[in-house]
């Protein structure tokens, strides 16, 4: 199974990758370990966790 990151950058030859979440999604490191198999030689995951702002 393939994850597409939320965003992707090619830099110096190296992929790195930013993915969005939530905290309730409960997917975050499912998704990194995914990224990391389809591309072992990844330059860098970086995981971002966010929720919408409640007053």
């Amino acid at each position: 199974m393939t994850n597409r990151a939320d965003l992707q950058i090619t830099k110096d030859g190296k992929r790195y990758y930013v993915e969005w979440d939530r905290t309730t999604s409960g997917r975050e490191i499912e998704h990194a370990e995914r990224i990391a198999a389809n591309d072992p030689n990844h330059g860098g995951i970086e995981l971002r966790i966010v929720d919408p702002y409640k007053k």
